[in-house]
């Protein structure tokens, strides 16, 4: 089975804190969330294990995300130096014909989808709430 990871992060800075959107790796992680077709389980990374998140998103046959090019991969430049860009991916923020949603299913939300074309909404509470990692 392909190990498909669907991953997401959250940061402990916003961009005006660390002085603009061009400083994206200095934002840091909070937390990262993985979700994997090849076990069907999430995994949540605090910041103290950025590290093997980077190494399992280098395992993946492909990463699915939102943004995760221009802003994701950013955050975790600012821990390697490697090119995570040239991992396979799919950011769904460059899909034609995708709508966007985001509905806080990690924070306690639900979990939102849109049916096209004939754009019916399905939501599915969120089973948990993680809560961010203190900042030091």
């Amino acid at each position: 089975m392909k190990n498909i990871l669907y991953f997401d992060l959250e940061t402990q800075k916003s961009a005006e804190e660390v002085g603009g959107w061009d400083k994206i790796s200095d934002m840091r992680m909070s937390v990262g969330v993985l979700y994997s077709t090849a076990t069907g389980s999430y995994r949540i990374y605090p910041e103290r294990e950025v590290d093997q998140l980077i190494k399992d998103l280098q395992r993946a046959d492909l990463i699915v995300g939102f943004n995760h090019l221009r802003f994701d991969f950013e955050v975790l430049h600012g821990y390697t130096a490697l090119d995570l860009r040239q991992l396979p991916t799919l950011d769904l923020l460059l899909a034609p014909n995708v709508l966007m949603l985001d509905s806080g299913c990690l924070w306690g939300g639900a979990l939102t989808a849109i049916r096209l074309p004939d754009r019916r909404v399905y939501q599915v509470p969120s089973r948990s709430k993680v809560t961010p990692a203190p900042t030091e």
